[in-house]
């Protein structure tokens, strides 16, 4: 085992990341943050495809992620160049496209807890109820025998209604 007690030599050249989304190729390079937090990132397609030498940028910014890419800005779509620099590592998974949280905002209204009043505020008076019809009147009876009797008097009404159905069958 040999100990080093001379400071190694630096070696200087140039590093380059190729990523292939779909076939095609990109170079992919940093570029410096616009604001504190953000991160950009420079997707270059290379000569020799379609759209040689156009860049695509990717900004990450407060927890949401945007690209300049047609598919973001035209059709709304969830953009394949976010998603492969999210299985890099090099933007944050939990990350969210811009179109993606702003559909998300749309599909689940936030809801908002009432606020409670506070003594300033004036006590609003109680809800005033419809008046409801009523379909039928109250039967009042004062005492009990006055229902008994109107029982009985039922009761033999409706004997006498059956027996003369009866006898007029026979």
């Amino acid at each position: 085992m040999s100990i080093v007690t001379e400071r190694p030599p630096v070696r200087t050249g140039k590093c380059s990341l190729l990523l292939v989304i779909d076939g095609r190729r990109y170079r992919v390079s940093p570029a410096p943050p616009v604001s504190r937090g953000s991160k950009i990132w420079h997707l270059k397609v290379l000569s020799g495809q379609i759209r040689a030498g156009r860049i695509y940028s990717i900004c990450s910014f407060r927890g949401r992620v945007d690209c300049t890419c047609p598919d973001s800005t035209q059709t709304h779509a969830v953009c394949k160049h976010i998603r492969a620099l999210q299985a890099l590592g090099l933007v944050a998974r939990t990350i969210k496209s811009s179109i993606m949280a702003a559909w998300e905002e749309q599909q689940q209204p936030r809801r908002r807890k009432p606020a409670l009043p506070t003594s300033a505020d004036p006590v609003p008076p109680p809800p005033v109820k419809a008046a409801t019809r009523r379909l039928h009147k109250p039967v009042v009876q004062d005492d009990a025998s006055t229902f008994a009797a109107g029982w009985n008097d039922a009761v033999r009404s409706h004997i006498a209604t059956m027996s003369a159905a009866k006898g007029g069958a026979s």
